[in-house]
């Protein structure tokens, strides 16, 4: 009996320290809340999956590295033609203006390469006989004005933000135009076509006055941007204005829907369920509308963030960007910190509603999340910021 008793004596006292040991641990346990990626990953699920949503992808970056992508969905409806066809990572989108962070990459390497700050005068970097028209309220305007939106320019259009980019003729006329102090610090997509006219002078010195000037200045950008960013890594997304008109003439590119999606609903003027977008990139291809995926964005986004050994730009020039938010003109307050944001919409401008909606997210503890979808879900930012909110654990608990 003696030995049971001297059992339960030992068994006790270990029962009292392990209990004072995990109070004692607790204690010491710091409760600052710690981001969680599969939280992370699960919220995002959990509101895609719960929305009428006929496709899309998404990955996610943390800390320079690819941790997770998830495609879901199709590209194309069953009645529509080349359907139905299921989504897959080799599906590029029009990820509309998405492709200003990218333009803005690849003006700041142009600068870069030709000593040239952002705080110069724009104008004096434009085509010789563009210059002598600019009128003289856009003669001081700044490159880091013409990333950041904060100009007056008159270009054509009605409204501030036009979804046809202004053609090389129009950028002139605007430029050579009042500016209305109204648009000043309004977003306007003509800002950033102009960063096709830049690099053709910048980088190539084109003639402008030649014939076929507009076209060589979108050939020459796409060049650029494939010298630049594409071949370094490894991308295989359409390099050129005619790999976009070839990739358009395919039926796997994805088409644009209803957001909530409906079957049932029909275009009244084409009689389709989707919308095929096939803008010519010579409109469309100063700094928008570029064709990618998900896994290409990424990429881009983890080298740009990451990679000190400045393969696509240099740690200077991308810092400038951060610092003020070059091509990301959608950033946004949260939680935890500036989430620092760029979208893209593109879809037929007459008629219901249907888009494809593109969302780059760079997040201040080294994550960054891009979604590309072919519905027209217009908060795709509120999203990613209530995901990531709610991702954060008390790790005591």
């Amino acid at each position: 009996m003696k030995g049971y008793y001297k059992f339960l004596f030992i068994l006790a006292l270990a029962t009292i320290l392990l209990t004072n040991c995990k109070k004692e641990n607790k204690q010491l346990c710091d409760p600052t809340p710690v981001f969680n990626p599969d939280v992370f990953i699960s919220k995002i699920d959990s509101s895609l999956n719960s929305q009428s949503i006929i496709g899309y992808q998404y990955a996610i970056n943390v800390n320079g590295n690819l941790y997770h992508d998830t495609i879901k969905g199709r590209s194309r409806h069953t009645t529509d033609p080349g359907g139905p066809l299921d989504l897959t990572s080799n599906h590029r989108f029009n990820v509309a203006s998405i492709s200003k962070f990218i333009g803005s990459i690849a003006l700041l390497n142009a600068l870069e390469d030709n000593n040239i700050s952002i705080d110069f005068a724009m104008s004096d970097y434009l085509p010789p006989s563009w210059n002598s028209q600019i009128h003289l309220g856009n003669k001081s305007l700044t490159f880091k004005d013409i990333l950041s939106n904060e100009t007056g320019i008159n270009f054509p259009g009605s409204t501030p933000r036009p979804g046809d980019m202004p053609t090389e003729a129009e950028m002139l006329q605007g430029l050579s135009s009042t500016p209305v102090p109204s648009r000043v610090g309004v977003y306007q997509n003509g800002n950033f076509t102009l960063i096709r006219v830049l690099i053709g002078e910048i980088v190539f010195n084109l003639d402008e006055t030649a014939t076929n000037y507009a076209t060589e200045c979108t050939n020459k950008y796409f060049e650029y941007l494939n010298t630049k960013i594409f071949s370094k890594l490894n991308l295989n997304c359409p390099k050129s204005a005619s790999d976009a008109i070839a990739y358009y003439a395919t039926s796997s590119y994805p088409w644009a829907y209803q957001y909530p999606f409906d079957s049932t609903f029909t275009s009244p003027t084409s009689g389709l369920v989707g919308w095929a977008h096939s803008n010519s990139p010579y409109r469309n291809g100063g700094s928008a509308g570029l064709l990618l995926s998900s896994l290409d964005i990424a990429k881009i986004m983890a080298y740009f963030k990451h990679d000190n050994s400045e393969l696509i730009i240099s740690k200077i020039r991308r810092d400038l960007i951060l610092e003020h938010e070059l091509g990301l003109t959608e950033s946004i307050n949260g939680k935890y910190g500036r989430y620092q944001s760029k979208g893209g919409t593109r879809g037929p401008d007459d008629c219901c509603d249907r888009s494809i909606r593109s969302r780059i997210m760079f997040f201040p503890n080294d994550v960054e999340v891009v979604i590309l979808t072919n519905s027209d879900h217009n908060s795709l930012h509120n999203l990613l910021r209530d995901a990531f909110d709610n991702s954060w654990i008390n790790p005591c608990l």
